[in-house]
């Protein structure tokens, strides 16, 4: 598969940042809505839009789990499969743990096969970790398998890549 990278703004960034980190030291969760480029080398997910889930749609949030209520997603996945865009789950690991838990694995292993059959395009699509200093990681589904993001970059003042 083609490696995919993340690209966003510095405003969403930071709109992620103050939804994903409210102070509470809990975990949060937001979709990100992302058109494509399509290239040789990479494929980029340009996220345009950023959708928090409330807090009151989480019927767990702790430092270091998290469960959702995915009655957000069915309106998010109509549009992206008539819009041909790529769907991005954002969430927080406030604990600034490096990497994605077993509990990340298991949410995202239901998650993302379900988004491949519900966009019936032949697109990646992301899962996000955040981290309290604001850097990200992550990794996408396409074709059936996880893969490390490429890069995940931000556009303002300055630039930013992780």
């Amino acid at each position: 598969m083609t490696p995919v990278s993340l690209t966003m703004m510095d405003l969403q960034r930071n709109q992620l940042q103050a939804h994903l980190f409210p102070g509470d030291g809990n975990e949060a969760v937001a979709i990100g809505l992302c058109t494509r480029r399509a290239g040789d080398l990479r494929h980029r997910l340009l996220l345009r839009e950023v959708h928090p889930v409330p807090y009151s749609q989480c019927a767990v949030r702790t430092p270091v789990s998290l469960t959702w209520s995915t009655d957000t997603l069915a309106p998010l996945i109509e549009r992206a499969e008539s819009e041909g865009l790529s769907i991005v789950k954002f969430h927080s690991h406030p604990n600034g743990y490096r990497s994605f838990s077993g509990a990340d694995d298991a949410s995202d292993g239901d998650l993302f096969p379900l988004l491949h059959g519900a966009v019936e395009m032949d697109v990646p699509h992301a899962s996000v970790v955040m981290l309290p200093s604001g850097e990200m990681f992550g990794r996408s589904w396409w074709g059936g398998a996880f893969e490390p993001l490429l890069m995940i970059n931000v556009i303002g003042d300055d630039l930013q890549f992780w």
